[in-house]
């Protein structure tokens, strides 16, 4: 059956159907769990959209600048295989006998090689939000939390909590400076001759050098400061898509 968001496609027993390839690898880290991707809807008061992937089998949605940055951060990450927002659906009974659901922000799996060499590493359900708003708004979150606490150690999953001061400012600097220069952006201005060439030239030279600063790469390619200049953005997809 499908929900009013139009996402579901596992029953308990039942079989996945691909209306969301995302939903075919959580199903196997939740066995039984209906998942449904919540839908985020347009607000005047944050900034939502949806983020490119190429570790999830479609766009993921997003509903701040916080977690459209992490969600690229993940996209970077090495030790992330697979990740998917707004997937898992909790349902707990508020104190007064009410029903209640909850949708963390992103559930991430990573893999095998990261998780052997650290035996702490679980895959893990994320919820990003600002500091500011959880201080103003413990009260109302922390119920929430302890029922997605409960159902990731049923599932042996990690349920961790991020705010901008968790990710680090610095790394959230990197993060949103790399994400111009990504290579479906830098694309939209080259021809696929143009783009491959300086992609090319970039690569030997660093294999020539092994080892270079941004501006002794660009020196040992050429001294003509107009191509370098061609060249600086398609040096940083370089350490964009490492």
């Amino acid at each position: 059956r499908k929900t009013r968001n139009d996402a579901i496609i596992r029953e308990k027993g039942g079989t996945v159907r691909r209306d969301d390839e995302d939903l075919g690898w959580a199903s196997e880290m939740l066995p039984g769990v209906i998942l449904t991707r919540r839908k985020v809807m347009p607000s005047h008061v944050t900034t939502t959209g949806k983020a490119s992937s190429s570790k999830g089998a479609r766009a993921q949605e997003f509903e701040s600048q916080l977690e459209e940055a992490y969600l690229y951060y993940l996209d970077l990450e090495p030790a992330v295989a697979r990740y998917a927002s707004q997937l898992v659906r909790i349902e707990w009974v508020d104190g007064r006998g009410v029903k209640r659901a909850y949708t963390p922000d992103v559930l991430v799996r990573f893999t095998e090689a990261a998780l052997r060499a650290n035996v702490h590493l679980k895959h893990t359900l994320y919820e990003i939000k600002p500091a500011s708003i959880i201080k103003r708004d413990w009260a109302k979150l922390k119920p929430k939390w302890k029922a997605a606490i409960r159902f990731c150690k049923k599932y042996d999953l990690h349920f961790r909590i991020l705010t901008e001061d968790r990710i680090g400012k610095e790394k959230m600097k990197n993060i949103q400076f790399l994400r111009r220069y990504r290579l479906d952006y830098l694309r939209k201005g080259e021809t696929l001759e143009s783009a491959s060439a300086k992609q090319t030239v970039l690569k030997s030279t660093l294999a020539d050098l092994v080892e270079a600063t941004p501006q002794s790469l660009l020196n040992a390619i050429t001294q003509d400061p107009e191509y370098q200049a061609e060249l600086i953005p398609w040096m940083w997809q370089l350490i964009n898509a490492r």
